[in-house]
């Protein structure tokens, strides 16, 4: 007898087929793929396993029953596994464990699946497990488990009712039930010694640390006074909840992404017990209105912290105790009138700024040693900016379309100015650019529009391409340069300008230099001044 008609009998001997409902038993771990043919494991919406498995028939069950709607598999036994065969790259998978990526492949969940029951045996879901298993609509976690992984539930957007923590579980780990916007609240069972519940939000058992509030919740929250920190996404696009945010006066730490979303709060106070602000703990919360305090108990605010909070309107009040204003913090906060940055901090990160379209004048503290590509660009309301002598390195794009900027000193600490510096800022209408720069960028002044008079050190030796492309309003140019600046490589330097309008101003002996190189020749009213710079 040949193999194909062995593997038909099996299939027969081990297939029961009652309506759309398929039970098979698999007597052997690993060999459910031998067990049918692949037109039926491409047709199968509802299978109830028997028997014992491992990884290898899980990794089956993921990605070759393509069409799988309903599994029960509350009665098998998972079987330890030792090899490549399994869910993922490792090569050992415990007895009763839900293995790492078990429906999800590369990132990919298994949409089709609405509905699966879990053997009561199983300790441990493992990470990702079922991370976007977007068509999934319950969860009921067996009594044995004492772990739940990372993401292991993640994105299951079609996840509804309470989940139920059996009082098993020990570890939960993050982001375990991440975006899963139609769960109502979380239910500990009573007993379990690590984590609590109340309200429908998940708490460590002391209620110290808020792990996560449901998305679905709707309406004013009040966090308990007995937590201190308010955990990583604990509130992540819970965008059903309103009203002003009772932040109680014990919590220390905000953590990543921990209101990220929330664009129904409009109030937020942040108490003097806070220290600590994470990455994007306020991001996109474009309900909160009036002005943000900082208070002198922060001494850390991470990236992308307040960014798209574009509700914020008046001030922006930065406490003494912040170092350091990191990347995009405030980008995207386009209701600040003002902003008063401390005399402690020491960096300006890159986009920290951006698109605070509102604000309008800017002092820049002593203190501050390094401003980031972007820091300030797109204010298109700023009009006047002081930048310290303590600054060296005007980044890309760090003005760049601040289109009502008119107001800028260069000071002589600043040896370069990147790339699109000063880009599409047309109401600028004279530069000085100090003896200390050596290089001005790709684009730095491109699209000036406004600018009349540029003045230009013997100390610059590179000039970028289409660094001043399109100043059609120029109509003096002063280099103190003996020997022409080489624009060889750097095409385009003046495009734009109307070379027989503008006036170049060269020192005394060079004119014949400068009528003879590159694109300085184009100029038709070359003068030559006594006047050393």
């Amino acid at each position: 007898m040949n193999i194909n008609k062995i593997k038909v009998i099996c299939a027969f001997l081990c297939l029961i087929v009652v309506g759309h409902a398929t039970t098979i038993t698999v007597n052997v771990p690993g060999s459910l793929t031998n067990l049918l043919s692949i037109s039926d494991k491409v047709s199968i919406t509802n299978l109830t396993i028997l028997g014992n498995i491992d990884a290898r028939d899980i990794k089956c069950l993921r990605d070759e029953f393509t069409k799988l709607i309903v599994l029960d598999i509350s009665s098998i036994t998972i079987q330890p596994y030792t090899g490549v065969g399994g869910t993922t790259s490792d090569l050992i998978y415990p007895a009763n464990q839900i293995p790492d990526y078990s429906f999800n492949n590369s990132g990919n969940g298994k949409t089709s699946l609405i509905s699966i029951t879990l053997p009561d045996s199983i300790t441990t879901i493992g990470n990702y497990a079922f991370s976007n298993c977007s068509g999934l609509t319950k969860i009921i976690i067996p009594k044995q488990v004492t772990l739940i992984g990372i993401h292991a539930f993640s994105d299951c957007l079609g996840l509804t009712g309470n989940i139920f923590i059996p009082k098993s579980v020990t570890t939960l780990k993050t982001f375990a039930f991440y975006s899963c916007p139609e769960i109502n609240g979380f239910v500990v069972e009573d007993g379990n010694n690590y984590y609590s519940s109340t309200d429908g939000v998940l708490f460590n058992k002391n209620q110290t640390l808020l792990i996560q509030c449901p998305m679905n919740k709707v309406g004013v929250y009040s966090i308990p006074t007995s937590v201190i920190s308010i955990g990583t996404h604990a509130f992540y696009n819970c965008s059903k909840l309103t009203g002003s945010l009772d932040i109680p006066n014990n919590v220390f730490s905000i953590k990543d992404e921990a209101f990220y979303g929330c664009i129904g709060l409009t109030g937020l106070t942040i108490p003097n017990s806070v220290k600590i602000i994470e990455d994007q703990a306020f991001e996109f919360c474009k309900g909160l209105k009036g002005s943000l305090v900082i208070p002198n108990s922060v001494t850390y605010i991470g990236e992308f912290a307040f960014l798209g909070c574009s509700g914020f309107t008046g001030d922006l009040i930065i406490s003494n105790s912040v170092k350091f204003i990191r990347d995009y913090t405030f980008s995207e906060c386009s209701g600040f009138s003002s902003v008063a940055i401390p005399n402690s901090v020491n960096l300006i990160g890159d986009g920290a700024f951006s698109y605070c379209s509102g604000i309008t004048s800017l002092s820049i503290p002593n203190s501050v040693n390094a401003i980031g590509d972007g820091a300030f660009g797109y204010c298109s309301k700023l009009m006047s900016i002081i930048i310290p002598n303590s600054i060296t390195l005007i980044g890309n794009f760090t003005f760049r379309e601040c289109s009502q900027l008119n107001n800028v000193v260069i000071p002589s600490s600043v040896t370069a100015i990147g790339n699109s510096a000063f880009e599409v800022c047309k109401a600028i209408t004279n530069i000085i650019i100090p003896n200390s720069v050596t290089s001005i960028g790709i684009s730095a002044f491109s699209d000036c529009k406004g600018l009349e008079n540029l003045t230009l050190p013997n100390s610059v030796a590179t000039i970028g391409r289409s660094a001043f492309w399109g100043c059609s309003d120029l109509i003096s140019i002063t280099s103190y340069a003996g020997k022409p600046i080489d624009l060889t490589l750097s095409s385009g330097t003046f495009s734009g300008v109307d070379k027989s309008n503008c006036t170049l101003y060269v020192i005394a002996n060079s004119k014949t230099t400068y009528q003879s190189v590159e694109q300085w020749k184009d100029f038709k009213n070359i003068i030559e001044i006594v006047t050393p710079q």
